[in-house]
This record gives C-alpha cells, sequence and structure tokens, in this order.
C-alpha cells in the first residue's frame, strides 16, 4: 500500500486545506496508469509541526510531501 505523508508548519493550519490536498494527492497518485495504483489504497496523513526552520523564498512556512513505495513494486515505477 502506498502511502503519502504531508508535513507543515503549524502556521499555515488556517491557510491550507489539508484534507483537500490528501485527497488531490490520493486521486493523482491513483490516476497514472504507468504505476498501477488504485487510489482507494493509497493511505495519507497530515501532520503540523509548531517548532521549525525554514530557508528559502519561504522562511516562515513550509510543506513537505513524501511517498512511500515498498519493495512491491518494479525498480520503474519507484522511479517514475
Amino acid at each position: 500500500m502506498p502511502h503519502i505523508i504531508v508535513e507543515y508548519s503549524e502556521n499555515l493550519a488556517e491557510r491550507l486545506d489539508v484534507q483537500g490536498l490528501l485527497e488531490t494527492l490520493r486521486q493523482t497518485l491513483g490516476a497514472r496508469s504507468d504505476a498501477n495504483i488504485d487510489a482507494s489504497r493509497v493511505a495519507t496523513r497530515a501532520y503540523s509541526t509548531p517548532h521549525f526552520h525554514a530557508t528559502g523564498q519561504f522562511p516562515d512556512a513550509f510543506v513537505a510531501i513524501s511517498l512511500r513505495l515498498l519493495k512491491g513494486r518494479s525498480v520503474e515505477i519507484r522511479q517514475s
């Protein structure tokens, strides 16, 4: 089962539609015909964090998205 994990700074909680983001990510991953992933089997979760240090263009906030695909998928699928 694929996992999508979203981490974001707590100060974005009121501006970020977390449920909508998770649903969009789940549906997008499931729509990839080359990955052969059933969207209903994608696990999604999100965590806000009150303590962080961000850099770059937006030093006051961050969003990080991770995708985990286990060894059951081919190397080609995991790389794509």
